[in-house]
């Protein structure tokens, strides 16, 4: 099973956090953000499962680091957005993003 994660902020919102209880298992996201841009973002992937995780980023950033289970794909548009794109596999992920540059672990 794959399934795609891609958190928005907006409005006056800082932080927001859910999740999905599917027939693989329970999917964890939630992020906290400043300005309306996101500066953090946590997810959870079932085991069995994978997904795609694009996260919003602005044109600034030029680096975006990798870990076991996430692999950076590049800098997309999906749904108007700028993002970067991972492949995780199952996993409990946390990004920061700061500057120019993502971090995840």
């Amino acid at each position: 099973q794959h399934f795609v994660l891609q958190p928005s902020a907006g409005g006056t919102f800082t932080a927001l956090e859910g999740s999905y209880n599917s027939n693989m298992g329970r999917i964890r996201s939630s992020w906290k953000a400043s300005h309306g841009v996101i500066t953090s973002y946590k997810a959870t992937v079932p085991a069995n499962t994978s997904a795609t995780a694009y996260i919003p980023v602005s044109d600034r950033v030029t680096s975006c680091n990798e870990c076991e289970g996430a692999v950076y794909r590049g800098k997309v548009t999906r749904n108007g957005k700028s993002c970067a794109a991972y492949e995780l596999t199952s996993g409990e992920f946390e990004f920061t993003i700061s500057g120019n540059s993502i971090k995840v672990k």
